[in-house]
């Protein structure tokens, strides 16, 4: 009886043990868990304020913020960039809302795509406005720039789609003058950007290329 009486009190205390562990290792599990999706949601939350929900890239307030810290730091050469789409308005009205995002979003991949393939790991890159995107290439030298952009409408050139035409037109100026104001870059490199846009949709065959789909509706 004395150690049948001792037997079942190691049992309990056994169990007892092994029921704590088990609740220790279950707890450790769910404390992992929750640490991981606190992250994920902070994560999420950061990236919302920081990044344009349809492409990915800088929001217009980000990329503001992250252009007044080049300022603040005043990191020359600056390649200053301007990008418009052109004729926006017309695949949204002619092929509806979900085209039009789509062109938008095709043309930031292109952005981002030739940015890595340039090698430009500090490329800072917005959508300021529906159809415009701001690009920031800091240290960068202003041939590089220039072949960047020249890349980036050949790439448009080339994208074949039944519907779409990412076609778009770009001005580069360089800021190398840290008294110089980014506004007043920008302003330079939105005027050489209209005038490319001018050449672009009065070269001939533009408008027969950009109407390609309305046939295919």
């Amino acid at each position: 009886d004395a150690v049948g009486a001792l037997l079942d009190a190691y049992r309990k205390t056994l169990e007892g043990f092994s029921g704590k562990s088990y609740l220790a290792s279950e707890q450790a599990v769910y404390i992992d868990e929750l640490e991981q999706q606190v992250e994920k949601d902070a994560y999420q939350v950061k990236y919302s304020e920081q990044n344009d929900p349809l492409t990915g890239v800088l929001n217009r307030n980000y990329f503001m913020s992250r252009m007044r810290q080049l300022a603040e730091r005043e990191v020359v050469p600056t390649a200053v960039i301007c990008v418009n789409i052109n004729d926006w308005k017309f695949f949204d009205s002619q092929f509806g809302e979900e085209e039009s995002d789509r062109l938008v979003l095709t043309v930031a991949n292109i952005l981002q795509d030739k940015a890595r393939e340039a090698g430009f790991a500090d490329a800072v890159i917005g959508r300021v406005e529906g159809d415009v995107f701001h690009v920031l290439l800091p240290l960068v030298e202003e041939d590089e720039a220039k072949r960047y952009c020249a890349r980036i409408q050949e790439a448009c050139d080339t994208f074949e789609d039944a519907i779409l035409v990412p076609s778009v037109a770009v001005g580069c100026v360089m800021h190398i003058n840290v008294e110089e104001s980014y506004r007043d870059a920008f302003s330079d490199a939105e005027y050489a950007m209209f005038e490319n846009k001018f050449e672009i949709k009065n070269a001939p065959g533009y408008r027969e290329k950009i109407e390609k789909g309305i046939n295919k509706k």
